[in-house]
């Protein structure tokens, strides 16, 4: 059971399953799940006993499934973790034990379109200000000078978390002038129009649609 709904994920993942089936001579039955109600399916099918053999699990959520014992640590089928990058492995770790290891690593960029921000007439902006005057500039009839995903679910979570790091907040510690201030910037965003507030409302595969039509700079 994994959560990735949306294309290209979808079939690059469905692809890889296949072939791991393939490989160990066994029928891999998928089933897939938004996002946003993985956990709570995954403790209901715990409590009920009735999870599957294998489980793709977003990395902050594993150890809150692995300390309701439903998982079992992967030294149980000999799995090594020696090739392992220390990130993955400690992003997979619960009490000292992995319980799983993720078959791909992401990050956050800003993506920007050169053309349209080239007939503007501006540079990719380096500071804060320098992104709030570009994106008001930007914003024209259906296009929007930015966009971002800001749902209240993990999605959101991970769009925002590195623009909270840029100003020095700490997701240990959210109740800081910091963390307020990168919140601010969003908000400020959205308000002057230079974000469309349907970001409250989009998934990150609803921001890369946005800006693929040209409806994002």
């Amino acid at each position: 059971m994994d959560y990735y709904n949306n294309e290209p994920d979808k079939t690059f993942i469905g692809d890889a399953l296949k072939a791991c089936g393939v490989k160990a001579g066994v029928t891999i039955k998928r089933e897939t799940v938004p996002g946003k109600s993985l956990i709570s399916k995954v403790l209901q099918q715990s409590s009920s006993k009735t999870l599957p053999d294998v489980l793709m699990l977003d990395n902050p959520d594993l150890q809150q499934i692995a300390a309701t014992g439903a998982l079992a640590p992967l030294s149980d089928f000999n799995i090594s973790t020696a090739d392992f990058a220390p990130g993955v492995l400690s992003a997979g770790t619960y009490k000292d034990k992995v319980y799983g290891l993720a078959p791909t690593v992401n990050t956050i960029a800003l993506f920007y379109n050169k053309d349209i921000l080239a007939k503007a007439g501006i540079t990719p902006p380096a500071t804060w200000e320098e992104l709030k005057a570009a994106a008001l500039k930007l914003t024209a009839g259906e296009q929007y000078g930015l966009a971002f995903n800001a749902n209240p679910t993990y999605e959101g979570t991970w769009q925002f978390l590195p623009v909270m790091w840029s100003n020095g907040g700490n997701e240990k510690d959210i109740n800081t002038p910091e963390t307020a201030q990168a919140l601010q910037l969003w908000t400020d965003l959205v308000k002057d129009g230079s974000v469309s507030s349907s970001a409250l409302n989009w998934t990150q595969a609803d921001v890369k649609d946005q800006f693929l039509a040209g409806k994002a700079a």
